[in-house]
């Protein structure tokens, strides 16, 4: 039996190191303050948890890491002095104890940008000196950096606790030593690639530093929420909200660098990282401070940076096509974008249905049939990772080969052109159903007899998989999804074999990092599994122990909110005795499935499926009773639903409940929310699309609340609150009064939108648009139909169609705000915004109707080089942004003056407006603006606008030759080249571009 941690106390290690006191415990161990007792010097000893530290593969693990450890020296750094293992076995580790606290203790408010910038380059100095080493830290975190006085009295950072550091390989890429690591890691702080289970290097670190670095200046993390899953989405997608305007510009765009999704786009190293921190320092204290937005002018980022605008060109062109009519242009790399454009030339994308860690999963349609199918497409931002592409191409390749009713197929799979390189895809049946995490009543149970029936099905689907040399490794709840076929019966598909390992006889095989672990798949792990050791089917057959056991009782056998804790408990604890209602013939077939001894494990699919048949036939009988007073249910020969000990093909399901849909008049046993015929509310309406066999395919833990409704039907959780009445629009009035929902907003009835739906999809757009026109007779202010008309105006195609379309957009929002929160609908207004043929009448109704949900749109427009705006439009768009700060941080203010200077003609006071700019630029004293005075097509104005006095013109010749003048005093280099260059060009129309 391990020794408690709190017994250790006074006990010696090695002769050398008495333990003290505790100072703190985690999943992995205890650190406790020890005394060397011949130096009679006070240490720090980290000792892992015994149960851990004798398992042969993490005790070398360990020996390996803290040898690496012991390696680093340097004054950023804990210096790690011994290592070793007790006679009895106890791991432990020895470094120099620490006097001092946390770097988190001194987070919450904002750092001075000069003290931040000290900390960050201790923190990158340690890290070039560990990378130096070879060895990748994957932790850094505020409680990872400790702050300790020197001999001078100054405050020191120090990185401790490299004890889940990976060692690199020759070629710098992280050598995998164990499967099971890739639990490790705090998700606020880790890398995209580290999020999405790939392959970690001193760039993930450098990202770390990043959002430690913002932290510092915001004094909040950027990505915050109480669900691991969504911070660890927002890590691999989301893009980080902007520092506060009191950050100066150039070391904002430092951070942005830092924390880049593609570690391609990030510097290359920490000493590169190091050595434009240190640049940027001195290039903040050769100039005065400036806060971003202060006075409306904004510090130009450091050649240094190589910072470029986070809105891509790229990005623009190719969203811009009319929505179904960008067949050949390449694959936008936001999945937002997307909508419009066609796979491979055959899937055209119609709508977002949800996105998750590695990809995003669309409604689309196949041109070639016209049936209605799901495509996954990778996040472009993972494309360029080797093993998270092998992954994919893994998934697709294993499900295609794999030929079983429940079994998820996939039509076809492969690259299409992508924004920059290949986006990978797979094509799979669109579906309707639930995943069996929602079948499961937290802390009940369902029926036994109901409970043997669905793993009885996974487990005919194992047995195919397994039979064709195919290890799932992901089992859990949120990958079996149950549907209805025909006859109303429950039939359960298997989805997600991205982390399938195909077992090959005498082979060696790299086996691919895990993806699911950091999701909360270690509650379903193997303790083989948790070992890294090499997998095979009996890692499934214990996972579907863990589903049956959940089933049965409500929860997993082990719960925990950490994941190590829960490897332990895999690795070393028994499950609770199951519900005494469970009858005892399930209660031991559980645990057998669940023996930690793979070689004493049931041994197969088969051999279950054998057990729980033998289970469900009873003593005799042939037909199931009823549920017992206690809840219990006797083993009789109930029917087994049609697909699970036999093959057949789902009839095809409509689409929400569109007629045709045989399961929407299916009878529904108690605690199944399948949805009904009337659907007003689509539970978790996960949509597959197709004939034959159908199934879901999305993550439920990586997608935004595990919702992927195809109209946002939902609310953000994919559950609606009891307070909250959902409008199938996508609507909850959260934010109206009491009352005024049920009193000023009628709805129609949802059906109206399950046929509106139904007719799009197909893409009957005119008798969409006549149930649309006669629904808002009635409900002439629902946003829902709004949103439908919009919808059926853009795919109806025509600039004048189009036009209303974006009109009825504007509408919609503006009847009802929650629309602005559903991703479909802002992915497909912004699509129509960025319509070039639409950009004079986007912009008007961005600036005058959309508020801030066209924010985003307009500052595209107004850093777009390309775009050739005028100075009236150009300020209607500035006026507009700067009541928002974060927008007027993003804007290239510097771009903006140079071209007023330009286009002060243009303006209604040209001589106003003329005189205004090279007042701002004589008071900014930026070397930058040289081009835009000595550009040949800079013209001065020499009439007055309507309104405006003669006088105003006076004198602009000689105040621009000042200005010329006084420039070129104070930075006769840049003034020199400018004169050059000027001399050098020739005249040429259109807006002057400056140096960008």
């Amino acid at each position: 039996m391990a020794t408690p941690l709190e017994a250790m106390i006074g006990q010696v290690l090695d002769d050398h190191y008495r333990l003290d006191a505790l100072l703190g415990a985690g999943g992995m161990g205890a650190v406790y303050r020890a005394r060397h007792t011949s130096l009679q010097k006070d240490v720090a000893v980290k000792v892992l948890h015994p149960d851990i530290g004798g398992d042969p593969s993490i005790s070398k693990r360990f020996d390996r890491e803290a040898h690496s450890a012991s390696r680093l020296d340097h004054p950023n750094c804990v210096r790690v002095s011994d290592f070793g293992t007790t006679p009895d076995g106890v791991k432990y580790l020895v470094m120099d104890l620490l006097e001092g606290k946390e770097l988190g203790a001194s987070l919450g408010k904002p750092w001075d940008p000069a003290q931040a910038c000290v900390v960050l380059d201790q923190i990158l100095a340690g890290l070039e000196h560990a990378h130096h080493c070879g060895i990748v830290h994957r932790d850094l975190k505020p409680e990872n950096v400790f702050m300790v006085e020197d001999i001078h009295g100054q405050q020191v950072a120090k990185i401790v606790d490299f004890g889940i550091a990976k060692l690199l390989d020759a070629d710098g890429a992280a050598e995998v030593l164990t499967r099971a690591g890739m639990v490790f890691g705090t998700p606020r702080y880790m890398s995209p690639e580290q999020a999405a289970g790939g392959k970690v290097d001193e760039r993930s670190d450098l990202y770390s530093a990043g959002l430690l670095a913002f932290e510092l200046l915001s004094g909040r993390p950027p990505f915050e929420s109480d669900d691991l899953a969504a911070i660890l989405r927002m890590q691999i997608m989301a893009p980080p909200p902007p520092l506060p305007t009191t950050v100066p510009a150039p070391l904002a765009a430092w951070v942005e660098s830092l924390i880049e999704k593609s570690r391609h786009q990030r510097p290359a190293s920490a000493e590169l990282a190091r050595a434009q921190l240190a640049e940027l320092r001195e290039h903040l204290r050769e100039r005065s401070t400036t806060a971003r937005g202060a006075d409306g002018q904004t510090d130009p980022p450091i050649d240094a940076l190589g910072a470029t605008n986070e809105l891509a060109a790229a990005d623009l062109t190719a969203a811009t096509g009319e929505l179904g009519q960008a067949v050949h242009a390449p694959l936008p790399s936001k999945p937002e974008h997307m909508p419009g454009h066609t796979v491979a030339g055959r899937f055209r994308l119609i709508a977002l249905l949800g996105v998750g860690g590695m990809g995003a999963v669309f409604r689309a349609e196949d041109s070639q049939t016209g049936t209605p199918v799901a495509v996954k497409i990778l996040h472009a931002a993972l494309a360029d990772d080797e093993e998270l592409a092998a992954r994919f191409e893994r998934e697709a390749q294993t499900a295609s080969e794999l030929d079983h009713p429940n079994i998820v197929p996939v039509f076809t799979h492969g690259t299409t052109a992508g924004a920059g390189n290949l986006a990978h895809y797979l094509v799979m049946p669109l579906l309707e159903g639930v995943e069996l995490r929602e079948v499961i009543q937290a802390g009940v149970g369902v029926d036994p007899v109901r409970a043997a029936h669905l793993v009885l099905q996974l487990l005919h689907a194992l047995a195919h998989a397994h039979a064709h040399q195919v290890v799932h490794r992901d089992l859990k709840p949120e990958n079996v999804f149950v549907i209805r076929d025909g006859a109303g019966n429950e039939v359960v598909q298997l989805v997600d074999f991205g982390l399938a390992k195909v077992a090959e006889a005498g082979a060696s095989r790299r086996a691919l990092t895990q993806f699911g672990q950091v999701f909360g798949t270690p509650a379903y792990m193997s303790p083989e599994q948790c070992r890294g050791e090499i997998v095979d089917a009996r890692t499934d057959i214990y996972a579907t122990g863990v589903i049956l056991y959940e089933l049965l009782a409500g929860h997993p056998p082990f719960i925990s909110t950490d994941p190590v804790t829960l490897l332990r408990m895999q690795l070393a604890s028994e499950p609770p005795a199951l519900p005494l209602r469970v009858p005892v013939a399930l209660r031991e077939l559980v645990a057998d499935l669940l023996i930690k001894d793979r070689d004493r494990r049931v041994p197969d699919a088969i051999t279950a499926i054998t057990a729980i048949e033998a289970a469900l036939a009873g003593p005799g009988s042939h037909a199931q009773p009823p549920p017992t007073a206690s809840g219990a249910t006797m083993f009789a020969d109930a029917p087994i639903p049609a697909g699970a000990s036999h093959a057949h093909s789902p009839s095809p399901i409509g689409i929400h409940g569109a007629p045709g849909a045989s399961h929407a008049h299916a009878p529904t046993p108690p605690g199944l929310p399948l949805a009904p015929a009337s659907t007003n509310k689509i539970p978790r309406s996960w949509l597959y699309a197709g004939a034959g066999v159908f199934a879901i395919l999305i993550i439920i833990a990586l997608l935004p609340g595990g919702s992927a409704s195809d109209g946002g039907e939902q609310g953000d959780d994919g559950e609606q609150p009891a307070d909250t009445a959902d409008d199938n629009g996508g609507n909850t009035h959260r934010d109206e009064p009491d009352g005024a929902h049920a009193k000023e907003r009628p709805k129609p009835d949802g059906s109206v939108y399950v046929e509106i739906d139904r007719l799009l999809i197909a893409r009957d757009t005119a008798t969409a648009l006549q149930v649309i026109a006669q629904a808002r007779d009635e409900f002439p202010e629902d946003g829902g139909l709004l949103w439908r008309d919009g919808r059926a105006l853009a795919l109806a195609g025509g600039d004048a169609n189009r036009v209303t379309a974006l009109h009825r957009y504007a509408e919609a929002a503006a009847s009802e705000a929650s629309l602005a929160k559903q991703t479909e609908f802002e992915a497909e207004l912004r699509n129509l915004l960025r319509d070039k043929k639409l950009r004079s009448v986007a912009i008007d109704v961005a600036v005058r109707d959309l508020g801030g949900l066209g924010h985003t749109f307009l500052l595209e427009v107004i850093n777009d080089e390309t775009s050739t705006l005028g100075y009236v439009t150009r300020h209607r768009i500035i006026d507009e942004l700067q009541h928002d700060p974060s927008m007027v941080a993003r804007m290239d203010l510097r771009r903006q003056l140079a071209l007023d200077l330009r286009e002060a003609a243009d303006s209604p006071t040209p001589c106003g407006a003329f005189s205004k700019a090279l007042d701002t630029i004589v008071d900014s004293d930026d070397p930058y603006y040289l081009d835009a005075l000595h550009d040949r097509a800079l013209r001065v104005p020499d009439a007055p606008g309507p309104g405006e006095a003669e006088s105003a013109c006076v004198g602009l010749d000689a105040k621009l030759a000042k200005v010329q003048g006084q420039l070129a005093a104070n930075h006769p280099e840049a003034a020199a080249k400018a004169t050059k260059a000027a001399k050098k060009k020739k005249k040429k129309s259109g807006p002057f571009r400056g140096i960008f």
